[in-house]
């Protein structure tokens, strides 16, 4: 079943700013609701960011020591540092490694349980 309309941004982290970009419209009985920009939306643009329902890591990157955090999970190590691990080659370069861009320093342990990396918005949820 589909959100109401009125709670259709709920899970969003920011709900004002998704409201003020865009709006669901229902289209028809057979393609249903659609998303419809309310003002120009420029390339690259971040139009909204949800919370995850529920996330979970695949089993392997355990396994195989992929570090990504645990709630968002984002990559907490560049495509060429995760090269140079699974290779065994620390000399190991990739090009332009410009753009895999990581910000480890958003994300840390959760102080209670130790679970993590996890993304530092949602340990201020749970500490609050």
């Amino acid at each position: 079943m589909a959100a109401p309309v009125d709670d259709m941004f709920s899970l969003c982290v920011d709900p004002s700013k998704v409201t003020s970009s865009v709006e669901v419209r229902f289209i028809d009985n057979l393609k249903g609701k659609g998303l419809f920009a309310k003002r120009s939306i420029k390339k690259g643009e971040t139009i909204f960011i949800e919370r995850p329902l529920v996330s979970a890591q695949f089993l392997w990157n355990a396994l195989y020591k992929y570090k990504a955090c645990e709630y968002c999970l984002r990559a907490l190590e560049t495509a060429e540092e995760n090269a140079r691990r699974l290779s065994g080659n620390p000399a190991l370069s990739l090009p332009h490694p410009e753009l895999c861009r990581v910000r480890p320093e958003l994300h840390q342990a959760c102080p209670q349980c130790q679970v993590g990396p996890l993304a530092v918005s949602l340990l201020v949820h749970i500490t609050s």
